[in-house]
């Protein structure tokens, strides 16, 4: 039974892999994929993530290293219970997703499920249904509709147009599903298709569905009309089984199918090429007072040899009967019936992704994103495979989770546009610096910026909005991100309207007002100094990492070491490098929008703090006098080039101050 999961996406000797550790009976179980087209380097400060061969050592190991510490610390569980509503079909993967995942969490979530159709998943997550709670994953087995969504730049996150359109949600393709296409086995249906080959060619289904007539669909110059080579003469909208093949019985067919709410109606109407726009639609043999269940639709073929219906074949698969036979359809010349390898392949003509669509806010995200972290786990895939639907593949599942990753963050420092003051370019948005860049920093001076513990361009995030009187823009902090009072480091959230915060030089700032709002990037430059001015607002680089916490707490006593200062010399080697080997740092990797540099030590530290006070203790010591060690080297390497500097300096100025001087004759 699956315990943890932990899955990194990480760059190799050039090539981009998603390494994911499984926990299973104190076994680690490791699995390392390509991933083809994905690329963690969205910006041009990435512009080669290739690495020399000593960086891709490192990397592979501080990787390795993080993912197994990740791994062994991981609950794979959201902060809070959860809704998910929409597609029947769906909802069976979601059902069986949950009861695994609430058996791995192991505590009082609760997770509320219904169905309703696709269209109750859109207006579900748009709101429509509940404006003031919307469920935060709607399921559907199609596509988002041009009148419910808007599609976003990215290709992947829809904007609603009905319910609240300020949501947004982001499409996570969950498996493969098709339409089948099936019969009475031995009935008058059957029969007449057996005559013409064993299937059907979608412009024959197209003709049997279609509420159009013969000469309708002749003149709409999308249909072959050959075949339909003996069409009634009355060309009206009843159908009839001769008119495909003359040794047919002339016997009504009728039609069964979903509802047209259905996800699966809309997968077909489309699959077969029916023209909504122009006015035409599916026929509906039978009229049900209530929409029909698969089930439904099954049953009434069974009983009626001249019936033709169609259903998910994940549900006919595992309700298999010899009294239906499933039909095959004409593709590329070649009759093919619905299976595992011909949906996997793509080969069967009717094939359809099913969807669950996770609400695009921070909050519901951090509830939403493990359970489907879970979902593409090697027991969640089992469990869609059971269920007969076809599974993702390696990089297509990698590909979904790395949809919702960059916005699954509890931690975001600072949005777009906020303004900082760097030499030689004046007030410039945040999102426009580089590194090597030099910005100013509380004492007034300028300090380089080695690198970004967080670059997103496209992560949304909630923030704290402080304003302070006098000062200018309101400054937009992640809550544990911290502001210096009274010359001492402490998160954003402590700040108080009515307090003070530093300004640069010692200047102080009453705060007047402070908004929770949702904003656009995350951004945190690392600078040598390890403070930045924001909005005039002096900041640090870093985050405490035991939430309102100034100092390190260990068994709920409060040590003298502050956070600030902690997370400074933690980046110690880091400095130490790029400073002895600056071509390290002109360029940086980011997975998630975090740098592969700060991603292993953020991860170990807060790691290590979750641990119980003898093994905090037994680690922490050893890996604060390395970081303490590389302190010690860093300055010693700055005094050595002050030393040298000054030495170089002196040696001319005496050297000019008492050489002599020659009189010319």
């Amino acid at each position: 039974m699956f315990e943890r999961a932990s899955h990194h996406t990480v760059v190799l000797f050039g090539r981009t892999v998603r390494i994911t550790f499984l926990c299973c009976r104190r076994r680690i179980l490791i699995s390392i994929d390509e991933i083809t087209d994905f690329h963690p380097c969205g910006d041009r400060r990435c512009q080669d993530a290739r690495l020399n061969s000593s960086m891709n050592r490192l990397l592979v190991a501080t990787s390795i290293l993080t993912a197994f510490v990740a791994t062994a610390h991981a609950t794979n569980c959201g902060t809070g219970g959860f809704s998910i509503t929409g597609s029947a079909p769906v909802e069976r993967i979601a059902t069986a997703w949950v009861q695994s995942y609430l058996e791995l969490c192991n505590d009082d979530t609760i997770v509320d499920i219904s169905g309703g159709g696709s269209f109750a998943g859109a207006a579900g997550v748009c709101g429509t249904t509940t404006p003031e709670d919307p469920v935060d994953i709607g399921m559907m087995s199609r596509p988002w509709l041009k009148n419910e969504a808007r599609l976003n730049d990215n290709g992947y996150t829809h904007d609603c147009l009905i319910g609240d359109t300020s949501r947004s949600a982001i499409q996570i393709a969950v498996a493969y599903d098709a339409t089948a296409i099936f019969v009475k086995s031995g009935g008058v249906a059957d029969q007449c298709i057996q005559t013409l080959g064993g299937g059907l060619s979608l412009d024959q289904l197209r003709y049997i569905f279609s509420t159009y007539t013969y000469n309708q669909l002749q003149t709409s110059g999308t249909w072959n009309d050959t075949s339909v080579p003996h069409p009634d003469p009355d060309d009206s909208s009843a159908k009839y089984w001769s008119e495909l093949d003359g040794s047919c019985e002339h016997q009504l067919i009728f039609t069964v199918g979903p509802g047209s709410s259905t996800g699966i109606n809309e997968v077909f109407v489309d699959s077969i090429g029916i023209e909504r726009d122009q006015g035409e639609n599916v026929v509906a043999s039978i009229q049900w007072f209530v929409a029909p269940s698969s089930s439904d639709i099954v049953g009434y073929a069974k009983g009626d040899g001249n019936a033709i219906g169609y259903v998910e074949n994940s549900f006919l698969s595992s309700t298999a009967s010899s009294d239906l036979t499933v039909i095959a359809l004409n593709s590329e010349g070649a009759f093919i019936s619905p299976s595992f390898d011909t949906i996997q392949n793509k080969e069967y003509p009717l094939v359809n992704k099913v969807f669950m669509n996770p609400l695009d806010e921070v909050t519901s995200l951090l509830k939403t994103r493990p359970f489907l972290d879970y979902g593409f786990t090697a027991d969640g895939t089992a469990e869609v495979e059971s269920l007969d639907f076809v599974s993702l593949s390696s990089a297509e599942k990698a590909i979904m989770l790395d949809r919702i990753t960059p916005r699954y963050i509890s931690t975001a420092c600072f949005p777009v546009n906020s303004m900082v003051d760097v030499l030689g370019k004046g007030p410039t948005p945040i999102q426009h610096i580089l590194l090597g860049d030099r910005v100013r920093t509380r004492n007034g001076k300028f300090s380089k910026v080695y690198s970004f513990g967080h670059y997103d361009l496209e992560v949304k995030a909630e923030y704290l909005e402080i304003t302070v009187e006098g000062g200018g823009a309101p400054l937009s902090i992640s809550s544990d991100h911290m502001l210096f009072v009274g010359g001492k480091a402490t998160p954003a959230s402590t700040i108080i309207v009515g307090g003070a915060i530093d300004g640069v030089n010692g200047s102080t700032m009453a705060v007047t007002k402070i908004t929770h709002t949702t904003a656009t990037g995350a951004f945190a430059p690392f600078t040598m100094d390890g403070t930045i001015v924001v909005n005039d607002m002096v900041a640090s680089s870093y985050i405490s990492l035991q939430s309102d916490a100034t100092h390190l707490m260990v068994g709920g006593v409060q040590t003298i070491l502050g956070m600030h200062y902690l997370s400074h010399l933690s980046q110690a080697p880091h400095r130490v490098v790029c400073e002895v080997i600056p071509s390290f740092c002109q360029e940086e990797t980011y997975i998630n929008g975090i740098s592969v540099w700060v991603a292993g030590s953020l991860d170990s530290a807060k790691w290590l703090l979750d641990q119980p006070v003898l093994v905090t203790l037994t680690l922490f010591v050893p890996a604060f006098t390395f970081c303490l060690g590389a302190t010690v080297i860093e300055t010693f390497y700055r005094m050595n080039l002050l030393l040298t500097f000054a030495c170089i300096t002196a040696f001319f100025a005496f050297r000019y101050t008492f050489s002599p001087v020659k009189s010319r004759t």
